[in-house]
């Protein structure tokens, strides 16, 4: 068992080092900034003036769809490592760090990546290190001329042990409903943000009855999935006072609330993955909310397109052919179709193994790629109707050869074999 494994691991997200930044996106209906301390999405500009925020172009104007100098965004984990239950939480608000009850040992961000391919939709990555084996990855695709996010975590444990009763969650605050002073977006001096809460058809849906935007955080995949709402307050919190879980309001009038994601899991298995995610849509109204959450399903998909179980390279899945379901990492080959459809690099071309290519690919010479023991070079027993060395034809005994093996009758009397039985030789 690993030293550190009955350590309660809950704990302050820990940045790499003062000079890691993060990526400000800028789409044709969006614009974000990460935030360096936390690699999430940030709206408090007093934060050592990181805080972009995540805003929306609503009729040219700027628009803060996460409330202005509030919290924005938080990510909370949990599960059970022998007979110890591990929280932690990180959050876009104040010092960036959060601590939950009982942290003793740090996670850091090992990596941040933009992976964003030219011209294509916006695509990060973040990893989150416990030290001991278990890291959470966070993989965020936003559609460069759209109006959505797909949003995917993967919890890998390499620990030596499975993780019990396993919880990830997202909260986002999406109070924006605030209609902000023209100089300072910040200020939301007059008016008392609020909003129409509902879950229903699949969506947690946020209506801002002031400025007219709406947001939508969308399920996808039905097992273990919960979407919500909880009053304010840190993700990582709501973990320590025992995870409450997200209600939903009935179409409820809140001032402040969080939509919450929540995935949930029995055990993860030592050496296993647990990948799950969600899609978060905004529009300028609830009626042009509807078109934009259309492609929900395809959204979903992002990781793994053609629903084969295998994610895509984007994802860090192993899928060379993400749009065929018939094509993945240990999928059953197809020999000579020129399609790698076990993703080892190549297609089979020589099912025997003898190190020959059957002659039905270019550049082949194996006329029987059923059997290791017929290749070119092969020793062509003569007469017996088989061509074993692939040169065209079946050997021909020699007349001195009586028992058609290859060997002469001399030769066999001096190796004091019966030259009359080729068993014998």
């Amino acid at each position: 068992m690993h030293r550190l494994s009955r350590v309660a691991l809950a704990a302050m997200l820990v940045p790499m080092g003062t000079a890691w930044a993060g990526p400000t996106l800028q789409g044709s209906t969006m614009a974000l900034h990460y935030d360096a301390k936390t690699a999430l999405w940030f709206d408090r500009a007093a934060n050592a003036g990181d805080g972009a925020g995540w805003i929306i172009d609503r009729a040219g104007t700027p628009l803060d769809v996460i409330a202005p100098g509030e919290i924005g965004d938080g990510i909370g984990l949990q599960y059970t490592l022998g007979s110890t239950t591990e929280r932690w939480g990180v959050n876009s608000h104040g010092s960036a760090n959060v601590p939950v009850s009982g942290a003793t040992s740090p996670l850091s961000i090992t990596a941040f990546d933009d992976l964003t391919p030219a011209g294509g939709d916006f695509l990060t990555r973040t990893v989150w290190d416990a030290g001991i084996g278990v890291e959470l990855r966070r993989y965020e695709q936003w559609a460069r001329d759209g109006q959505s996010v797909y949003v995917h975590f993967t919890l890998a444990n390499d620990n030596g042990q499975s993780l019990d009763d396993v919880l990830i969650q997202r909260g986002i605050d999406p109070d924006h409903d605030c209609v902000p002073n023209t100089t300072d977006p910040s200020d939301c001096t007059g008016n008392t943000p609020n909003t129409v809460n509902d879950v229903a058809n699949g969506f947690a849906t946020a209506l801002g009855s002031q400025t007219g935007v709406a947001i939508a955080l969308g399920r996808c995949g039905a097992t273990g999935t919960t979407l919500g709402f909880r009053d304010l307050g840190f993700p990582g919190a709501n973990l320590a006072a025992g995870a409450p879980a997200p209600t939903d309001p009935n179409g409820g009038t809140a001032a402040d609330q969080l939509i919450l994601w929540r995935h949930t899991a029995n055990v993860l298995y030592e050496q296993g993955e647990l990948d799950a995610g969600f899609t978060l849509t905004w529009a300028s109204s609830s009626s042009a909310l509807a078109g934009a959450t259309a492609n929900q399903a395809d959204l979903c998909r992002s990781a793994d397109r053609d629903e084969d179980g295998a994610k895509n390279p984007d994802f860090d899945g192993d899928d060379c052919d993400d749009d065929d379901p018939d094509i993945y990492f240990g999928a059953t080959e197809t020999p000579y179709d020129g399609v790698d459809d076990d993703c080892d690099g190549s297609d089979l071309t020589d099912v025997d193994g003898d190190t020959y290519d059957a002659e039905v690919v270019p550049g082949g010479t194996d006329c029987d790629d059923t059997n290791a023991d017929i290749h070119p070079g092969a020793f062509d027993m003569p007469e017996d109707g088989i061509d074993q060395d692939c040169s065209g034809a079946d050997a021909v005994a020699d007349p001195d050869d009586s028992d058609k093996d290859g060997l002469l009758d001399d030769e066999e009397r001096t190796l004091n074999t019966d030259p009359f039985d080729a068993d014998t030789d």
